[in-house]
């Protein structure tokens, strides 16, 4: 781990930098920058790794907001000529790393809405966008202690860790991932500004292989901030989404899953969404932080609900109950003789009303897959007409035949 320096000392090739500052007052303003990573939602002072910072634009401004000095660096190594200030006065100083080549701005108000945009999310990940990172000081007086700034570096994103708990799921119930997508990207990111997105797309999405780790590691990935502010009388994921007006559930990032889910009243397809945030009360996606979202699934993880959080509405329900008539059947001819018997399901709804019949003797008696006794012989006998899609749901008719002959 390491610090960077940037030293600005004498280069003829740099002269300008002077130029802006046209009173009689200036004096030499010998500027260092020490760069570390930082920002409000982290612990600050974090050294960064050598190599990390690639290239840098600096920029310095005076009090009216005005441009004194602006320099782009390659690598880590660079200082450039005298940097002439008025002692008294307060300068800002502000710097972009990775930006991948000079950048121009006019002023302080251009730089304060300098946005890096791309036309699609993968574009925000890859190369320069995932590599940018911002930092400025406002209020610097010279000379400087040491002749040393120290800027807080901040990256454009936070990187978001999914994990899954599956411990307090009922017994019975089957419940599997296949799929995961990231919603509601921010297409742009303001670099020193709060970026609340208007403008979203979908993001990563994430199946086969990559879920294998959801209820050990969890799964990662990137999403640039996205601060949408808070929510109120939120105390859950549930209320926050059901609290959500539509217009804000359109650009608040969340994360939606696409889950196989199988227990003894319903199957199908469920789909579970939840809204990013610090907590439970807000929709914020703050930049540079890492969050750790643990998903807790509980009881019969929704399967009735049909709301903000949880789309049920491709569950389909299953056989319950099977009734049958008659339950008892006496035959009393000696000539082969038949019964009808009819079956209902229970829900009438189910998605799939198939059924089995079979006998437990077929030398006193068969049945067809219509729930047709016919008598075979003398004796006693079970015929079961049972569920195709549950054979644990069924029902039983006692069957004895007091005489036979063999007669037709």
């Amino acid at each position: 781990m390491c610090k960077l320096f940037l030293l600005f000392a004498a280069f003829a090739a740099l002269q300008g930098c002077a130029d802006f500052l046209p009173d009689n007052s200036r004096t030499e303003g010998k500027l260092g920058l020490s760069f570390v990573e930082d920002g409000p939602y982290t612990k600050g002072g974090t050294s960064i790794p050598e190599g990390v910072v690639e290239d840098v634009n600096v920029y310095v401004f005076g009090e009216g907001g005005e441009l004194l000095c602006s320099r782009f660096f390659r690598g880590e190594d660079a200082f450039i000529g005298d940097l002439q200030v008025s002692p008294g006065k307060e300068y800002s100083v502000y710097a972009v790393a990775n930006w991948g080549s000079e950048c121009i701005v006019e002023d302080k108000a251009a730089i304060e809405a300098l946005t890096y945009s791309a036309d699609n999310p993968a574009d925000l990940y890859s190369d320069r966008g995932s590599a940018i990172m911002c930092g400025k000081v406002e209020d610097v007086h010279f000379p400087l202690d040491g002749d040393m700034l120290e800027i807080g570096l901040r990256r454009l994103y936070c990187n978001v860790r999914l994990k899954f708990n599956f411990a307090n799921v009922n017994t019975g119930i089957e419940l599997s991932v296949n799929r995961i997508s990231v919603k509601n990207i921010p297409l742009s990111v303001a670099l020193f500004s709060d970026n609340v997105a208007g403008y979203v797309a979908d993001g990563p999405v994430f199946e086969g292989d990559a879920l294998s780790l959801l209820d050990s590691e969890g799964v990662s990935f990137p999403i640039f901030e996205n601060m949408q502010g808070e929510v109120a009388g939120s105390s859950s994921n549930k209320g926050k989404a059901s609290l959500l007006s539509q217009e804000r559930q359109q650009v608040c990032s969340f994360v939606e899953m696409e889950c196989s889910y199988h227990s003894a009243e319903r199957t199908g397809t469920i789909i579970y969404r939840f809204f990013l945030g610090t907590g439970h009360s807000d929709c914020n996606v703050p930049r540079n932080t890492a969050q750790t979202v643990t998903v807790k699934f509980n009881g019969s993880v929704s399967q009735n609900e049909n709301s903000v959080s949880v789309d049920n509405s491709a569950l389909l329900y299953r056989p319950t109950r099977i009734r049958v008539s008659p339950t008892y059947i006496q035959f009393i001819s000696s000539e082969k003789t038949s019964r009808q018997c009819v079956h209902t399901i229970v829900p009438s709804y189910a998605y799939d009303t198939r059924v089995v019949w079979k006998t437990s003797n077929a030398r006193v008696a068969s049945v067809d897959q219509n729930g047709l006794i016919t008598t075979e012989g003398k004796g006693n006998c079970v015929v079961t007409v049972s569920s195709v899609d549950r054979p644990d749901v069924y029902a039983q008719i006692t069957v004895k035949v007091a005489k036979y002959t063999g007669g037709s």
